[in-house]
């Protein structure tokens, strides 16, 4: 996924990787790549795709209805529909939704670049979009009890896990490897995370 980047000196760059961000320090805006999403869905579930496209940041520009089905138009943010929205949108359907998109134009986010460090050595980036938003929605699942909510943001979680362990697997072969290597990390080893977050309200 491209977001693109209005830096302080005026020039405008895109990156396909977190981890090619110019320093914060020279980054004006951070803008994310907007799409228009077209939804078609029976009437009886048309509620639970609203709900689906407003806990992905969607803004509604149209709504329908054509005969049997209900058309939806909808402005999403590209990085909420990549991670899972068309899966949920099939659950919460019960299947009869379909949806197609296109890429309609980028727009400044709020996000916090996120630096993986095992002992020390970058090994992955990545952005998350209103992570406080993301931190609210976790607390709310947890404490409202709510089984579908809190199963998605512990599959979250273990993707998350999952990257990390392959990456400090991949760091481990390389190291024994390498002349001098130092052998597998110890059970003490440390994991960091250094963050730094983009301020979009910069002149």
């Amino acid at each position: 996924m491209v977001y693109e980047i209005l830096k302080t000196d005026g020039d405008t760059l895109y990156v396909d990787n977190p981890a090619k961000l110019p320093p914060s320090n020279e980054i004006s805006e951070l803008r994310e790549p907007i799409i228009t999403a077209n939804i078609l869905v029976p009437p009886e579930h048309v509620g639970a795709v609203l709900k689906l496209c407003t806990d992905k940041r969607g803004r509604q520009k149209k709504m329908q209805y054509l005969g049997n089905q209900v058309s939806l138009q909808y402005e999403l943010p590209m990085a909420d529909v990549v991670l899972d929205f068309f899966d949920r949108l099939k659950s919460v359907s019960r299947g009869y939704a379909s949806f197609d998109y296109e890429f309609s134009h980028f727009e400044p986010a709020p996000m916090v670049k996120l630096d993986v460090l095992i002992n020390g050595d970058k090994v992955d980036a990545s952005l998350k979009a209103e992570i406080e938003a993301a931190v609210a929605t976790a607390k709310t699942a947890v404490e409202g009890g709510d089984p579908e909510a809190m199963r998605e943001q512990a599959n979250a979680l273990q993707q998350v896990a999952m990257k990390l362990g392959q990456a400090i697997y991949e760091k481990e072969q390389a190291a024994q490897a390498s002349p001098g290597a130092e052998g597998p990390a110890k059970d003490d080893d440390v994991v960091d995370a250094e963050f730094s977050e983009v301020d979009d309200n910069k002149a």
